[in-house]
This record gives structure tokens, sequence and C-alpha cells, in this order.
């Protein structure tokens, strides 16, 4: 399959399929990017709870606040980009990350440390709701399933590449601080490159807005967050959608964080843990391409049971771990690639193309802004939650819990599936 060459709806001219490809390739590569300065912190943290003589519940504490200044910032960037634009929001969330990302570097006490990821969480979390507001400006309705899967593998390979990026940098030696500073270059360099490379819709390559851009610069300069967001909730569905980015958030975020220190408890050292740690991310692309694919071929109507078939597998992955985890690393191992694809089908779907669904091109930034905002007000809990069961309990609770919390969202998909077919 050529990943840049979805069929577009109309006729275009070379110029903007050039383009649309451009922007489709800028966007799949620099927003994985973005991860060298999220990422190194999963891998970074047994370091600094060596160097300072902290506990998964004090590293945890770091987690939760940042998440929730991650949150905030989701409610903040999703109706800002509505009225700024796509590519300034991501660019700006790139270099603002990048600095801060090496501001924690300096830090030496926790009070810094939390403030300046809060920051730098903060900033990070205005990028996908600038990619997803981009993508919703080059991709047709019937399109955007496929599309947005394809592009949502970005965050499971950036993960993946960052893991093995910051990875490789403990094994050549470098101290923890190098972790934050290093990746900040990187993710400039990135930067640099992006703003050279991707559009923000056609109209600035002097083509026609596409027919399903209906938006305005009128609309864009509006304020009117309140009530773009009632207009959300009378849509039927959306908030099921929320509820659903509330647990497989805090899912995705509990294994994102946690899983590094989680196989070095196990035994292995830091540098393979990290690379180990990376068949999640990995699985998981496999899954958003296959979940974002049957969405679009079987239609909008089915997305609802996608969501719930794949969340089916993904409760009794989780229950193995739990049970056998710890006594098999092979199996370990084999259970943690199978949740990333039964995880980020149903993730991608959720976060990515559900806001475009319902948000539609006038209010996609919105609608993706508030269903990961309250996601991430769920995804808080991984860390303190994370640090606490696993220091007090086990890493076995842990996953229990996980398992719970899966099979909630099982229903809540089957819910979806019914209220889908009802319409």
């Amino acid at each position: 399959m050529n990943l840049s060459s979805i069929p577009a709806a109309g006729a275009h001219s070379a110029r903007y399929l050039a383009w649309r490809r451009s922007t489709f390739w800028t966007v799949l590569i620099v927003y994985g990017a973005f991860y060298f300065c999220r990422e190194n912190i999963s891998v970074a943290m047994p370091l600094i709870q060596k160097a300072f003589t902290w506990t998964n519940e004090d590293t945890g504490i770091i987690i939760t606040i940042s998440t929730l200044a991650y949150a905030l910032g989701k409610l903040v960037s999703g109706p800002l980009v509505d009225r700024v634009g796509g590519k300034r929001m991501f660019l700006a969330s790139l270099f603002l990350s990048a600095l801060f990302s090496a501001t924690f570097g300096l830090g030496a006490s926790m009070p810094f440390f939390i403030f300046a990821w809060s920051l730098n969480r903060f900033a990070l979390s205005g990028g996908w709701n600038g990619l997803i507001r981009v993508v919703s400006r080059w991709y047709a309705p019937e399109e955007v399933g496929t599309a947005c899967g394809l592009i949502s593998v970005n965050y499971q390979l950036g993960n993946v590449v960052s893991l093995f990026a910051v990875g490789a940098l403990v094994s050549l030696g470098f101290g923890w601080r190098e972790l934050f500073f290093v990746p900040a270059v990187w993710l400039v360099l990135f930067g640099v490159v992006a703003t050279q490379t991707m559009k923000e819709e056609p109209r600035d390559i002097g083509e026609k807005s596409p027919p399903w851009v209906t938006d305005s610069a009128s609309v864009r300069a509006r304020g009117q967050l309140w009530r773009d967001l009632g207009e959300l909730f009378r849509m039927r569905g959306f908030i099921l959608i929320c509820s659903l980015s509330v647990i497989l958030t805090f899912i995705r975020a509990l294994f994102m964080v946690w899983t590094p220190t989680y196989l070095n408890a196990l035994g292995g050292k830091l540098d393979v843990a990290a690379f180990k740690s990376a068949i999640f991310p990995f699985m998981g692309c496999l899954g958003t391409i296959l979940a974002g694919w049957i969405s679009d071929h079987y239609g909008r109507a089915r997305r609802g049971g996608t969501i719930a078939l794949m969340l089916v597998v993904l409760t009794a992955c989780l229950f193995v771990l739990a049970a056998f985890g710890d006594r098999s690393q092979i199996l370990g191992f084999v259970a943690l690639g199978l949740i990333g694809f039964f995880l980020y089908g149903p993730y991608s779907l959720v976060t990515g193309v559900a806001a475009i669904d319902f948000g539609g091109t006038r209010l996609t930034g919105t609608a993706a802004g508030f269903i990961d905002a309250v996601g991430y007000v769920g995804a808080a809990l991984s860390g303190i939650g994370g640090g606490f069961l696993s220091e007090r309990y086990s890493w076995s609770t842990v996953f229990y819990l996980l398992v719970f919390c899966s099979a909630l969202a099982t229903a809540l998909g089957f819910v979806l599936t019914v209220r889908e077919r009802n319409r």
C-alpha cells in the first residue's frame, strides 16, 4: 500500500498531490520525533531514582502532575488550534517541548522536576491537535479512517525509535541529564525540516479548498468554546467516546511510563529493558493500521464494532500478563506485544478518527482537544497509581487493575456499537 497516495475525492493537480504527500510524510515522521522529548523520562526514571534515592511512588508524582498539565494543555490547545491553525500549533509545540526537556535536565530537586516536566507536557499537548486539524484538510471523510490509521503509527514508531535511541545513550554511558539534552537537539532538527515540508491546507499552495472543508477565517476568529462543546455533547455517542478515551489513555499511559521500570525490576539491564519495551508500541503500529482500514472498509457505522472486538482480545491478553508475566519472561514479552496491538487500534480510532467524525473540519481541534484532555485526566492516575501499587503490592496487582479497566471499556465499546447500528 502506498501510504501517502490514498485516493483523493475528486481530481487534483500534481502540485496538490505533491504537497499532500509531503505533508503526510512530515506529520507522520515529525510527530513521531516528539517522543524523543516525551518517552526519554521513562528510560531515565530508574537512573533518577538511583541518583536521588527515590522510589516509584516519588517519581510517580512527577508523572501524575505533568500528565494533568498535559490534559489542561489539550483543553487550551484544542479550541486554539481551530483559530490559529494546525501547522502553527504543531511547530510551536515541538520547539517549546525541546526547550523544556533540556530545562528538565538541569534540575536537582523534586519541585523543579515537576515544574519543568509539566511545562514540557503542556507544550507537547498541542502537537496532536495541530496534526489532526491538518489531516482533516487534506483527506476527505471517507478517507480519514485509513489516513489517521496510517499517520497514527507515528506515535507508536516514535515510541519505538525513542526507546531504542535513548536506550542506546544509556548503553554508551550517558548520564540521566544527557537523556534530556540530546533528544532535545534531535527534536529541534526535525522541527527545522518540518517548517519547509508541510502545509496547513490546499489554500496555502494556491489551490481551492476541498468541498469537505466548511470553515472560514471568520469561524477561526470566534471565541465560543462553550457553545462548541455544547454542540459536540449533543451529538450521539460523543460522551461514550470521551469515556473510552479516559480508560484507554490510562492503560496506554501506564505501559508507556512503567514498562522499562517493570522489565528492569524483573532482573534485566536498563538498556535491554528499554529495547524490549519497544515491542509494545511496535505491535501497536500494526493494530492501528488494521483498525483504521477496517473502520473505513466497512464504513463509519462499524467503528464501534471494531473497537469492541479488539478490546475483548485486549482484556484476555492483560489477564495473561497479570497471571503469568512474572513466571515466564517469554510469555510476558509476547503478551506485551499483543496488548500493544489490541490497545492501539481502538485508541487511534477514539482519539484520532472520532475527533474528525464528530468535529468535522470546523471543530476538529476542539473535539480532538477535549477527547484527549479527558483521557489524560485518567492517565494522570497512571503515575501515582502505578507507583503506589507496584511498591506496596506487586506488578501483577497493577495488571489486574488494567484487566478490570479493559473489561469496562469493552462494555462501552459494545454500547457504542449498538448505538451506531440504531442511527
